[in-house]
């Protein structure tokens, strides 16, 4: 059977053109589309990505606030540490004066009425006279007694106490800034401290 095709040359090359155009269309609609899916998902795996790295920053950086937090933390304890320490050793270094002043107020008797007690650190002298250190404080007692004689009697009970080195009644007279039947007076003593005493 011999099959000839009636049309015309033109028309053959026409439809051949046209038949090679719609091929090669279809190649490039799927080669666009290939791209097209291609550059879909790079872009979501660097979104992706990106989000990854995102979190984990931000993960850092509370865990670095949460650093900073405890380390002010630290910082401000230590200095709440540091302020009792020196606390403590400011009141280590003195002597507890409440020992003084019970001891005055139980041996002054009903008698007598203290109202000002001053102290001061003894003066130290260049070359003691005596072997005893020349460390101590003096203590100054002023108040108002019945009589000469309380007041006497108070003194000798200070310095019977033997906390004191020396105890001596530098002023008992009656002035009229006083008020009537009571004698002003002061009374100074001395602490030494001993060469074994703790500084």
């Amino acid at each position: 059977m011999v099959i000839s095709n009636l049309l015309p040359l033109p028309r053959r090359r026409l439809l051949a053109r046209q038949d090679r155009t719609a091929k090669w269309a279809i190649v490039v609609a799927v080669y666009t589309l290939g791209l097209a899916c291609l550059w879909l998902g790079s872009r979501q795996y660097v979104a992706g990505g990106r989000s990854g790295l995102e979190r984990r920053v931000a993960s850092i950086q509370a865990e670095k606030s949460g650093v900073e937090s405890a380390i002010a933390g630290l910082r401000e304890k230590s200095a709440r540490v540091q302020a009792s320490l020196a606390t403590a050793r400011s009141i280590a270094d003195h002597p507890d004066w409440s020992v003084l002043l019970s001891l005055i107020a139980t041996i002054r008797g009903s008698d007598i009425e203290v109202d000002r007690i001053a102290l001061g650190p003894k003066k130290i002298e260049a070359k003691p006279a005596s072997g005893k250190s020349a460390k101590g404080v003096w203590v100054r007692i002023s108040g108002l007694g019945k009589d000469h004689q309380a007041i006497a009697q108070f003194a000798l009970r200070l310095e019977g106490a033997g906390l004191f080195e020396r105890v001596a009644l530098s002023d008992a007279r009656k002035s009229a800034s006083e008020p009537e039947g009571l004698v002003g007076f002061e009374i100074e003593a001395q602490i030494d401290e001993s060469p074994g005493a703790a500084k």
